[in-house]
């Protein structure tokens, strides 16, 4: 988008043409559309090129730059958002318009409160205060930015006395969105305090007011729901939470479902509805990783679109400076030399500018890899807990089901260790085998050992990849439970023995070996999940009877 952005900006400038009003009322027409869809990626899009697009320095321009500051903000493009609010108070003192000024100030309290700088919030409200030729419009989004400040820092008597002056010029003037707004904070603020009918009646009257504002009344449908749960009235919650749900299931906003899918599913546990307690976890652990996954390919897709459009810049204005000094070597010598050193100046600032964008890329990838190790580090969480559940289900005594839940917990841990060795590792791409392997033995000990069952290894070194490594371990924790079900008898007082062995050879593949000394398999048995998993990663393997059972693969890299 930036590429098409300065093109367009660039081919109005080489026709030596300004942008038509037309066209500038376009753009914003578009980016007000954007904004009320919530999609504030394509708004804060159209609003710079409406600002591009004109040199005029007034109160539209001002305005609409703090419209692309909250744009920004949202899309958690802090730092140029701070810097945006920063230039709008620059260009209201250039421009000597109070209002404005102050507008930018509120902007930047507001955002200092939601970025978490109490300090820098308080020194900046502490400073300003609206004058009384300002709109009642400015002054009631002061009081309510205040009013949430002291909210958001604990004082709540403070909060309430600001939010009732706002209201009172809501009301007069029928700002309607500011009501909305106000009665949710209003809420917010008697949640804390654990006043819950009050707070219940002003997000009945906040709904009231934004049930035409989608993402507005959802958030404050959401508030809703919580009071609820916290009153302990699960079911009501549930059913509030749902209807939410429903109500923008056709809609991009993961972390509003990812808040309302998590509340879903602890009131569904707290009323032992475990089915839908799983059911609504998986769906907050996909819709967690997709904003995850979607939030790191658009921010690595907007830098690279951003480097690869500086360097194309960089490249017109080299291109450029040639020509320059092609035709100044026509002329005097010494002109010649001021040309040359002019092109080296430049040559210096495009590969500062160059090895800067470099250093900021690098730095963006690490910040990929932390969150790619994160979305690891959750996921693994998260099957830790789904096992605690199972296991919780399993030592229940009447619990006819305990070898099939067994078998589930075992192949989620297979699984959760593998995340937890991506987590740790550097590499994302490949893992230590032997170390996962060792990792997913340790695990399956306790149930060997209350059988009395020995567990010998022999692994090499050797790294693997992630999708190979995931079947390995299913291959070997399946292989150790059948043995644990089928493969010895109950009251043998022979020594039970279980030996897994695994050789890298000349690293081209790996050698996986099982046996145990039990009863074997009878002829016409076959192990189909075995069968199954070999037949993913294309591996031919064997099954004999040699005392007891024996299995071989061989699986290439």
């Amino acid at each position: 988008m930036n590429f098409i952005r300065t093109f367009v900006v660039f081919v109005v400038l080489i026709s030596g043409q300004t942008v038509n009003s037309y066209a500038q009322n376009n753009w914003l027409d578009s980016a007000y559309a954007y904004e009320v869809n919530q999609d504030f990626n394509k708004a804060e899009y159209f609003y710079s090129l409406y600002l591009e697009s004109t040199d005029k320095i007034d109160s539209l321009y001002i305005e609409v730059l703090l419209k692309k500051a909250r744009s920004l903000r949202i899309t958690f493009k802090n730092y140029d958002a701070l810097n945006t609010i920063l230039k709008t108070i620059e260009l209201s003192k250039e421009i000597n318009h109070p209002e404005l000024i102050f507008k930018s100030k509120v902007h930047l309290a507001d955002f200092y409160t939601l970025t978490q700088r109490i300090e820098l919030a308080n020194e900046v409200f502490s400073k300003i205060t609206p004058l009384p030729t300002f709109s009642d419009l400015t002054k009631c989004i002061f009081l309510n930015r205040k009013a949430a400040y002291y909210n958001h820092i604990g004082k709540l008597d403070s909060a309430i006395k600001y939010s009732n002056e706002a209201l009172v010029l809501a009301k007069k003037n029928q700002f309607t969105n500011e009501q909305a707004t106000i009665f949710n904070e209003l809420g917010n603020i008697y949640d804390q305090r654990e006043e819950y009918d009050k707070a219940l009646a002003y997000f009945d009257e906040a709904l009231e007011l934004n049930k035409n504002d989608e993402i507005n009344h959802s958030n404050t449908y959401l508030n809703k729901a919580k009071i609820y749960y916290n009153q302990k009235n699960y079911p009501l919650a549930i059913h509030h939470l749902e209807n939410n749900l429903k109500n923008i299931e056709h809609t991009n906003w993961s972390n509003l479902k990812c808040a309302i899918l998590e509340y879903t599913s602890k009131a569904s546990f707290l009323l032992n509805d475990s089915l839908n307690g799983y059911k609504y976890l998986a769906e907050y652990q996909k819709e967690a990783n997709n904003y995850y996954l979607n939030n790191q390919n658009k921010t690595i897709a907007e830098l690279e679109t951003k480097f690869k459009t500086e360097q194309k810049n960089a490249e017109i204005i080299n291109q450029k400076n040639i020509i320059v000094q092609e035709k100044q070597r026509q002329k005097t010598f010494f002109t010649a030399i001021i040309s040359l050193i002019i092109l080296l100046s430049i040559s210096l600032v495009f590969y500062t500018t160059v090895k800067n964008k470099n250093k900021r890329l690098s730095k963006l990838l690490q910040e990929n890899q932390f969150l790619v190790g994160e979305a690891n580090h959750r996921i693994k969480n998260n099957l830790q807990l789904i096992v605690s559940l199972v296991a919780r289900e399993k030592n229940k005594k009447e619990n006819e089901n305990h070898d099939a839940l067994t078998n589930i917990v075992t192949k989620i841990e297979s699984i959760a260790t593998l995340h937890q060795q991506l987590y740790i590792n550097e590499e994302k791409s490949e893992i230590n085998l032997k170390t996962y392997l060792s990792e997913l033995c340790d695990n399956l000990l306790p149930l060997l050992q209350a059988k009395n069952i020995m567990l010998t290894k022999d692994l090499d070194e050797m790294l693997f990849s992630i999708e190979k490594s995931v079947y390995v371990g299913l291959i070997l924790n399946e292989l150790v439970i059948n043995s644990l079900k089928y493969g010895f008898t109950e009251n043998s007082s022979s020594t039970k023995e279980i030996n897994i062995q695994y050789k890298n050879i000349k690293n081209k593949k790996i050698e996986l070996t099982y046996t145990d000394n039990g009863k074997g398999l009878s002829d016409k048995e076959k192990p189909k999940l075995i069968h199954l998993l070999c037949s993913q990663v294309k591996a031919e393997y064997t099954i004999e009877n040699k005392n007891g059972f024996y299995f071989k693969t061989a699986i290439k890299l």
